[in-house]
């Protein structure tokens, strides 16, 4: 069996019904999971690249990655297995918009921009504090659900981190304290989606949680401007302006933005690692504040102005 023919075939315990698009090095799938009757999403290795041992490990490193983290805005994983020559993991199959598709139809306001935004950081936050880095985020890997939470897909790219440190309180249901022996990714290698990697990615360094932050600078300022912060006429010229050029301040593309949404893209944006959000925690913390004073001038031209809170309650 090879995956050029999944459709319609049955996995170990999943019965595939359609393919439904490409994720990193997968293809993803919608499945039944037979044992719990509910809809799930397989993503299964191509063959073309499947009889590569180190590809197998990294695509099994991406259930590894995200299984370790549990949290709202990461999509579960349930099973990583090989079964009859075909590598998988199985996950949550999301039905919702990837925020790439909002953005095309302009269905993203201001608010929503900094929900999804915050959704995704205190997401990147908990997979942070395991050690793991994204070094994907994408506007075309984060969906949004129709109870409107954020879901960060796809952690095919996502690079844990030997650890060395006692366990918390709070992390006493995961192993801390072992090392693991991860599959590295060589040093000069470039990783990522070109328009929305860190300089250090453009650069084939090391990426650090801040370069998961950068990505996602580039996500809010996509959401809040309706177009990329870095462009370049091929992809090696778009990771040199990723890696050199300032970026023009949100102020100067979209009109009455608050001042204080500008001021945190462009320190997600920043090219130097001391000048940038050290992690995603620290991003989520100003978004949160960034939310409750939207909310509350909302709130408060609701009140000025009867006629708008009379429109919008015969709505």
């Amino acid at each position: 069996m090879t995956t050029n023919s999944l459709v319609g075939a049955r996995v170990k315990n999943f019965e595939i019904k359609k393919e439904i698009g490409k994720g990193g090095m997968g293809v993803v799938y919608l499945a039944r999971d037979i044992r719990l009757n509910r809809s799930v999403a397989i993503k299964a290795l191509p063959s073309p690249i499947a009889g590569s041992q180190e590809r197998q490990a990294r695509f099994l490193q991406e259930a590894r990655s995200a299984a370790a983290v549990t949290h709202p805005s990461i999509a579960q994983i349930y099973e990583a297995d090989k079964y009859k020559g075909i590598t998988f993991i199985a996950m949550e199959f999301i039905e919702g918009k990837t925020i790439s598709c909002l953005i095309a139809k302009k269905e993203i306001d201001l608010i929503g921009a900094v929900e999804i935004a915050l959704h995704v950081a205190e997401g990147l936050s908990q997979a942070h504090k395991r050690n793991i880095v994204h070094r994907d985020v994408k506007s075309s890997n984060i969906m949004l659900t129709k109870d409107g939470q954020a879901k960060i897909l796809d952690f095919g790219l996502a690079k844990p981190v030997k650890i060395h440190k006692p366990i918390t309180e709070d992390e006493s249901d995961h192993d801390l304290t072992r090392t693991e022996t991860f599959p590295e990714t060589k040093a000069g290698t470039v990783v990522g989606t070109v328009s929305y990697m860190s300089p250090e990615q453009a650069r084939g360094k090391p990426v650090e949680p801040s370069g998961d932050v950068f990505s996602l600078g580039i996500v809010l300022y996509e959401m809040v401007t309706g177009e990329l912060p870095f462009k370049g006429d091929s992809p090696v010229d778009t990771m040199h302006v990723i890696a050199f050029d300032e970026v023009h301040p949100v102020t100067m593309v979209r009109k009455n933005v608050p001042p204080e949404i500008n001021r945190i893209i462009m320190k997600c944006l920043r090219k130097r690692l001391e000048d940038r959000y050290s992690d995603a925690d620290e991003l989520a913390k100003d978004l949160r504040r960034l939310k409750r004073e939207i909310e509350t001038r909302t709130q408060s031209s609701l009140i000025e102005s009867p006629s708008s809170l009379k429109s919008l309650l015969s709505e």
